[in-house]
């Protein structure tokens, strides 16, 4: 793909964001590990943890224009929201209102982007 790709300021933006709480939630698996493994099932701790690694894999794909990115971040999502409803995390369904978001940002870019991960550079945010 040759042409300059233009992700756009809202794109960028949510990206960003998302970026950055994929940070934070792994510092906070981090700090607060064994107070969850106490106050929440293992397997949804694990779980959990192993769904924000994959989804910030995913994130990186986005960065770098993959449709691969977007899809996969969209279904580890959804995956992730009934674990962080046992876990007893009540508003964890806001995390469609981010997947849809997300899906309706990157639908006019969609052209611009391509499968996989390989050969991906990345270029003009």
């Amino acid at each position: 793909m040759d042409r300059t790709r233009q992700r756009g300021p809202a794109l960028t933006i949510f990206l960003g964001l998302v970026s950055l709480a994929a940070i934070l939630a792994l510092v906070t698996y981090a700090l607060t590990w064994k107070v969850m493994l106490v106050k929440s099932p293992a397997w949804a701790v694990y779980s959990l943890l192993g769904l924000t690694v994959l989804r910030s894999v995913s994130l990186i794909l986005m960065w770098l224009w993959s449709k691969t990115g977007v899809v996969s971040w969209a279904l580890l999502t959804i995956v992730a929201i009934p674990i962080y409803f046992y876990a007893g995390y009540k508003l964890s369904f806001l995390g469609l209102l981010g997947v849809a978001l997300m899906l309706f940002l990157v639908r006019g870019k969609w052209q611009q982007m391509q499968w996989g991960f390989h050969k991906l550079q990345a270029r003009d945010s």
